[in-house]
């Protein structure tokens, strides 16, 4: 509260005076008992500081105290029952001979930060009362977070980041709409309880893309193929990039049907193959069932290492099947109908090492 004058403190004891007060209050003698009050704090400070002056700060103090106490005055019909005792106390105790101006002004900003929290709890209230809701099938739902408490508590709830040094940053994001972030919640076999089994937030550019999603303790969110690719309708968002997805097969080409797999034999292991104009989808099943699916894409012509999630452990048999097999990297991409790109010299296949930095791959753990 930079440049407070002793005038400014004075024209708030004024306007103390004047305010609308209930039936057994006197605006008057509240304010010439405050005006007592606060004479006698600049004298005990000029003594301290040993200034003939009245001290910069005590002056902003009496500055504030007394224009908490005319907020009172509102607060005695605050809807909070604590909060209207606490403004009826804090009123009489101004006009009480005992009661300091120090004790006055600790009882003012008590008031006062009761009243700020108060106000956030509520508007936390109001914020999650608008939330979004969807359910996704019989036994998960979707809920969208919009306060802060409830950021907190899902980060407290599962363990990570969002319980502390990251809730600010999310919390900044989520106010301006540059994320949403989402509980996924699960139905418990036995009743009608709700278990929160995960977190993921939507990055909202000009594609709504999923980009982090997770369980408990920063674990993969496990979800069923079938769950998994409902939620990207109801979200209507991508998730090629989110490893939860990725690993059981969900990605966004799929979610308006498949073009014609094309089965292949790469050593013990059968892979199906997606072909489409600016990507190849695969997904390698060996004796046991585990299925891995993998992802390679293309972008204005070249391989773009931006679009892909990599995993070393798939990478050397990607590799093996785009080199030795008739459709070779470069053919798995259907070219344009079109006179021009049928002049157009194909490119060299690209080399071995180029192929395993720039695949995109996830490995599932069980076959959904």
């Amino acid at each position: 509260m930079p440049n407070v004058r002793q005038s400014d403190v004075k024209s708030q004891l004024s306007r103390l005076q004047s305010g609308r007060y209930p039936k057994g209050y006197s605006g008057e003698a509240i304010a010439r008992k405050m005006e007592g009050k606060v004479d006698r704090f600049f004298d005990d400070g000029k003594k301290r500081d040993g200034k003939n002056g009245t001290p910069a700060k005590a002056i902003r103090q009496a500055h504030k105290t007394v224009k908490q106490l005319y907020c009172a005055i509102g607060h005695l019909k605050h809807p909070d029952g604590n909060i209207r005792q606490d403004a009826r106390r804090l009123l009489r105790s101004a006009t009480h001979p005992d009661v300091s101006f120090e004790q006055t002004s600790r009882r003012a900003s008590k008031l006062a930060g009761r009243v700020r929290k108060t106000g956030c709890r509520r508007a936390d209230e109001r914020r999650e009362a608008a939330a979004r809701e969807i359910d996704v099938g019989c036994r998960h739902r979707l809920k969208e977070i919009t306060s802060k408490r409830k950021l907190r508590s899902a980060g407290k709830s599962l363990g990570n980041c969002l319980a502390g040094r990251h809730l600010r940053t999310y919390w900044s994001q989520i106010q301006e709409g540059d994320i949403e972030v989402w509980r996924v919640l699960r139905r418990e076999r036995n009743g009608n309880d709700w278990k929160l089994r995960g977190l993921g937030d939507i990055r909202v550019t000009k594609e709504r893309t999923i980009g982090c999603c997770e369980g408990p303790r920063g674990a993969p969110l496990k979800l069923k193929r079938r769950i998994a690719k409902q939620i990207l309708r109801e979200l209507n968002a991508s998730g090629d990039d989110a490893g939860s997805f990725v690993r059981v097969g969900a990605f966004t080409a799929f979610l308006d049907g498949r073009p014609k797999v094309e089965p292949l034999e790469v050593g013990d292991r059968l892979v199906s193959m997606w072909r489409y104009p600016d990507q190849i989808i695969l997904m390698a099943q060996d004796r046991r069932g585990k299925r891995t699916w993998g992802r390679l894409c293309r972008a204005s012509g070249a391989w773009d290492e931006n679009l892909c999630v990599h995993d070393e452990g798939f990478s050397s048999l990607l590799v093996d099947l785009l080199l030795k097999h008739p459709s070779a990297a470069e053919n798995c991409f259907p070219s344009p109908a079109s006179p021009e790109a049928e002049a157009t010299v194909p490119p060299p296949p690209p080399h071995k090492r180029q192929l395993v930095s720039q695949l995109g791959i996830t490995r599932a753990d069980s076959v959904h």
